[in-house]
């Protein structure tokens, strides 16, 4: 930018202290103790305002932002309607969606015209995703219906059978909030029949087992009651570095491990990821 872009119009706005070079047009994020130059580059960085006044020549200078704000910047040249995304430079944001593999894509606004542009940072929010199943690695048929109701999932009935799905990382997310799989059994459940979950994450072109996790034999639930729906937390196994980034897909393994009786055959009907977004 030759200049400070101007403000034509901005939502409530704070003063807080920020890192040196932080100016008027720039996302910014707050660090804990004061505001520093958002990036695309890593999902702990992403924008949390856009700075609306003042200029933080050193560090612990102070600036005002905003979540909302109009600009007007003659050296630009945007189209019309079309989205802006925090880019990878820090503080600074594209109409080009962030092309690295592991960057956030981070939508911030929307071009008003050729020059003018809305910037409107969203709160983080929670966004649930479905693993898909995709099959299962089953010593006997699995499908089976829960006491001729409308439940049906895939039962583990030996030792090492497992159940597989798939899942996508949202490309706007900055954590994994919880991840849950849910089941069912016919017959009472205890102490000794365990479970483990293995989990692979993977970018495009990436060895699809080069980052991973997991969680090591488990028991199901001491004494659960017959048909009954139990959801179990299953977040331990996502806990790696590098296993929950911005678009990664994701490969979900869950096994029976071992069974202390015979019969005790967990249905397995699905796991649910709750991300943070942005």
């Amino acid at each position: 930018m030759a200049v400070d872009p101007t403000v034509l119009a901005c939502g409530k706005t704070r003063n807080h202290l920020a890192t040196g070079g932080i100016k008027v047009g720039q996302l910014v994020y707050d660090d804990g103790t004061r505001l520093v130059a958002a990036a695309a580059s890593a999902a702990t960085t992403a924008a949390m305002y856009v700075v609306t006044d003042g200029h933080a020549v050193s560090t612990d200078e102070r600036v005002t932002v905003a979540k909302w704000a109009i600009f007007e910047d003659a050296d630009l040249a945007y189209t019309v309607a079309g989205l802006i995304y925090l880019s990878e430079t820090a503080g600074a944001f594209t109409q080009t969606r962030p092309t690295t593999v592991d960057a956030l894509k981070q939508v911030v606004g929307r071009a008003l015209s050729a020059t003018r542009y809305e910037i409107s940072v969203k709160d983080p929010y929670e966004q649930p995703i479905d693993g898909i199943f995709v099959g299962g690695l089953l010593a006997t048929a699995g499908p089976i219906q829960l006491d001729s109701g409308d439940f049906i999932g895939m039962s583990l009935k030996a030792a090492a059978d497992a159940v597989n799905f798939t899942a996508r990382v949202p490309a706007n997310a900055v954590a994994l909030i919880s991840a849950h799989m849910m089941w069912c059994i016919e017959t009472a459940i205890q102490t000794g029949t365990t479970y483990t979950v293995d989990v692979s994450a993977a970018h495009h072109s990436d060895v699809h087992d080069a980052v991973s996790d997991g969680i090591t034999a488990t028991d199901w639930g001491a004494a659960t009651t017959a048909d009954d729906i139990v959801e179990t937390d299953i977040s331990a196994a996502f806990n790696a570095t590098g296993v929950i980034e911005p678009d990664k897909i994701l490969g979900i393994a869950i096994a029976k491990a071992a069974e202390a009786a015979i019969g005790e055959d967990p249905i397995v009907l699905g796991v649910r990821l709750v991300f943070r977004c942005v």
